[in-house]
């Protein structure tokens, strides 16, 4: 699969009714799950199509990922010029600054944090933004700090008319807190592991985007040198919880959609998230 691809995303064309509209989008699933690499294959694409991109790091080295970057980037020669890096990482975890072309910041302190994203962004528009990711803030601020600052960034975000993918992984909050992160983006896309068989199996969904047509089913994705790949893959699955639906399916029409389930359990759970994302 070309990084070039018109899709903004992986899978865009097969979940997604038209183009995806330019917001800010939470990304969630486990560690391990593959977010840092649909990110990392999210800025590319962008990059190949003449988009500016910006990434903002907590989770990895930005050496490594301006290197990861450029192996996916089309046009390898001008794209990467255009790549902005944050890096929140190395202070964090060698107590010393980078030294590289980067902006470094203490992801303790989050004022420096905004400050850090307002500069890489002065002179552009219309950019892809990732931050990867909003857990490992939060482990160094108060949930009340952190939820300002995605108030501020967000709130940025929109002023440049972004593209923009934030990650989390939900099962290291509580509930309050990835209930009112999920209030601030404009839809939610979730990844989830199986660990069934003799290989894991990864699988990525949209859950949510306002104002567009989309579907909510579950589809199967490979990571390589060549980012983030769609399995072809017409196994049922619960829409859910994902799992294979090995005997006759559950269907139900739910907001005038058709979803599959293993029974009625996880229908029950799909309409009650439902109900919780439209309140």
């Amino acid at each position: 699969m070309r990084v070039g691809s018109t899709e903004v995303f992986p899978g865009a064309n097969l979940l997604i009714d038209g183009q995806i509209p330019r917001g800010i989008y939470l990304l969630t699933g486990p560690s391990g799950a593959g977010k840092t690499v649909f990110c990392k294959t999210f800025i590319a694409r962008g990059l190949s199509n003449g988009e500016p991109g910006v990434y903002l790091s907590t989770d990895d080295d930005c050496r490594g990922i301006q290197s990861s970057i450029q192996k996916l980037v089309e046009n390898r020669d001008s794209g990467i010029s255009d790549l902005r890096l944050v890096d929140a990482y190395s202070w964090r975890v060698q107590n010393v600054t980078s030294g590289g072309p980067f902006i470094s910041v203490n992801p303790a302190n989050l004022t420096s944090v905004m400050i850090a994203c307002q500069k890489v962004c002065q002179g552009i528009s219309k950019p892809r933004f990732v931050l990867d990711s909003i857990t490992n803030l939060a482990i160094l601020s108060s949930p009340e700090t952190t939820l300002n600052f995605l108030q501020m960034v967000t709130a940025k975000m929109r002023s440049l008319d972004a593209l923009a993918f934030f990650t989390l992984i939900p099962m290291s909050h509580d509930s309050k807190f990835v209930s009112t992160v999920k209030t601030m983006f404009d839809g939610v896309f979730e990844m989830r592991l199986e660990d069934i068989g003799a290989e894991i199996t990864r699988m990525f969904r949209v859950f949510s985007i306002k104002g567009v047509n989309h579907q909510t089913r579950w589809l199967t994705f490979s990571m390589s040198e060549k980012g983030v790949s769609i399995i072809q893959d017409n196994t049922p699955r619960c829409a859910w919880c994902g799992g294979v639906i090995p005997y006759e399916s559950q269907k139900e029409t739910i907001n005038g959609r058709i979803y599959t389930f293993h029974a009625t359990a996880c229908s029950d759970c799909f309409k009650r998230r439902i109900a919780a994302e439209i309140l």
